[in-house]
């Protein structure tokens, strides 16, 4: 790239055959060797004091910016060399394009040790979330405390480890074990995490199926309240158990909808059965003369 930031690709010609002036001015656009040596400069400026790099990267970055200045005098030599010669020339520029690609280097190295440390802070901030969820009674409760110990331990002391690590330390390191970290204790909360997924739904259709299942049940006792002393046996039995099955949905609506919503489906099941009998009972109640019309 320039220092204007234009990106440069060099292809090397198809026979392998050096490059060739004109080629190469026409690839590659002019790079100002002045500006860049400030670059190198300044880079270099920056590394002489504390760095917010880390240490392995800060190491690497200095040795780039080393080789840089190597290259940008070696294209000062081959420049005056251009006078004479056009490949001389091409070698220069081909210098400058190297020098200009390690310094840019630098910069992109910087660029990702941010970005890594902002992945950092971004993962102990969802790994306390895990770790404050996991910490609730009602969570707890369900999980088996070894397992949840055990990845509590190891999530906190990821945490402990990002919160103490000097700007030199390698980001990449502490960023992956707070992703392990996560991983462990998402697993061992992945049962209690379903489980409360399960309630959230079958809250939001409890209401739905219990006002549909009452007014089932309420069309069957209003035909049993009109002939009651009609009324067998087996339909007495039959409109007590709905009857018990309807109280125990409201018992359970509030602690386990879960449990509650499989209490109305079978209820709902049942209902087809207590009314046909409920029906039969009454066609046996009417006087013939009633059948026969």
């Amino acid at each position: 790239a320039d220092p204007a930031g234009t990106a440069v690709v060099l292809v090397p010609q198809g026979d392998g055959a050096p490059w060739r002036a004109d080629v190469l001015e026409a690839v590659v656009p002019p790079l100002d060797a002045t500006q860049l040596r400030r670059e190198v400069q300044a880079r270099l400026a920056e590394l002489g004091g504390p760095s917010d790099l880390p240490a392995s990267v800060a190491a690497a970055a200095r040795e780039d910016l080393a080789q840089a200045g190597g290259l940008l005098d070696q294209a000062g030599q081959d420049a005056d060399k251009g006078q004479q010669a056009a490949r001389a020339r091409a070698q220069a520029r081909r210098t400058l394009v190297r020098a200009r690609q390690l310094v840019d280097g630098v910069t992109q190295a910087r660029q990702q040790a941010v970005q890594t440390r902002a992945l950092v802070d971004r993962r102990v901030t969802s790994l306390r979330s895990d770790i404050a969820y996991a910490e609730r009674p009602s969570v707890t409760a369900n999980l088996d405390p070894a397992d949840l110990g055990q990845a509590l331990a190891a999530a906190r002391a990821a945490i402990d480890r990002a919160a103490s690590t000097a700007p030199q330390e390698e980001p990449q390191d502490v960023l992956e074990d707070l992703q392990g970290a996560q991983r462990r204790l998402s697993a061992v909360l992945g049962p209690a995490r379903e489980s409360e997924r399960r309630m959230v739904r079958a809250r939001s259709r409890l209401h739905q199926e219990t006002a549909r299942l009452d007014r089932e049940l309420d069309a069957v006792f209003s035909r049993m309240s009109h002939s009651g002393r009609f009324m067998s046996a087996r339909a007495r039995k039959g409109a007590a158990e709905l009857r018990d099955l309807r109280e125990q949905v409201r018992q359970a609506a509030c602690w386990d909808p879960v449990g509650a919503l499989e209490i109305v489906r079978y209820a709902s099941e049942r209902v087809p059965r207590v009314r046909a009998c409920v029906d039969h009972d009454l066609r046996a109640s009417r006087p013939s003369y009633w059948r026969a019309g």
